[in-house]
């Protein structure tokens, strides 16, 4: 039965944008480890005569390195070896620090560099009744948001969060927005299309969303 391209519903393949694999290999590692099996052939086999055992090992560290480099996700794996700076975790009470220097009080002067924008707060360190010591960081000091900005301009007032790393700064402005239902028609599609590629023309040069 043919279908309506204007009326009925448009089937999605659930596996569209996932990356292929052959068991549970990304395909596009397949022909570097070949290569990579095959060098270590050589070294292992041909040149130095190790065995079989050293082959495998060989191959498998060639392999399992090449994919830590060029992988998807390469941090998932890096991240096991990268222990935080604390286990434990609580909310600081952190001062507000002005952007403008001559907006900051005398006190806030005294312990804040001019050219700092945040405190960098200790960590707090509790002792339960059997005596052992915990130690909590404060994840303020993990974080790249200086203060809450509003931005008045020709009858408008939008509100944004002011983040800085380093030299860098950036506004990010929040927003809601409804989302596209899953089930479309074609027609919807298309106007749904049109529309956002609208929007996204109003977004200036060195913006993003």
């Amino acid at each position: 039965m043919l279908k309506d391209p204007d009326k009925d519903l448009i089937n999605i393949n659930q596996l569209l944008g996932e990356q292929p694999t052959i068991l549970f290999i990304p395909a596009n590692q397949m022909i570097p480890w070949s290569v990579l099996v095959i060098i270590s052939y050589f070294l292992t086999m041909g040149f130095f005569d190790f065995g079989l055992a050293a082959f495998g090992i060989v191959s498998l560290w060639l392999c399992i390195g090449w994919w830590i480099l060029t992988g998807k996700h390469p941090h998932e794996f890096i991240d096991r070896f990268h222990f935080p700076p604390g286990k434990d975790w609580y909310s600081a009470n952190l001062p507000y620090i002005s952007p403008l220097v001559k907006n900051r009080p005398p006190h806030v002067r005294k312990f804040i560099p001019d050219n700092s924008l945040t405190a960098r707060l200790k960590p707090l360190i509790k002792t339960n009744p059997q005596g052992q010591q915990y130690r909590f960081m404060p994840f303020q000091n993990f974080q790249d948001l200086v203060c809450l900005i509003s931005i008045e301009k020709d009858g408008y007032e939008v509100s944004g969060l002011l983040l800085n790393r380093g030299s860098t700064f950036q506004i990010v402005f929040p927003f809601k927005t409804n989302g596209y239902h899953n089930n479309l028609e074609r027609t919807e599609v298309s106007n749904y299309a049109i529309a956002l590629e609208e929007g996204l023309k109003e977004i200036l040069p060195g913006e993003r969303l």
